[in-house]
């Protein structure tokens, strides 16, 4: 994915945590790019407008919880 994307933020982060769960392989690119095409940030293969835009910033207010 292109960087400074969206879309490659959250890959990124989706393949550590498969990691971490000890998948490998099809395991792990089916839930990668699972919760990718569900959150409309790529459609099959190729990432949609929404996932090429910049990633948003988190707010500190948020992460409080």
């Amino acid at each position: 994915m292109p960087r400074g994307t969206a879309v490659a933020k959250v890959e990124s982060s989706l393949k550590s945590e498969a990691r971490k769960k000890g998948l490998r392989g099809r395991a792990a690119d089916n839930l990668v790019y699972g919760v990718l095409n569900k959150t409309g940030l790529m459609h099959g293969n190729k990432p949609t407008l929404k996932g090429l835009k910049p990633p948003r910033p988190v707010k500190q207010s948020a992460l409080k919880g």
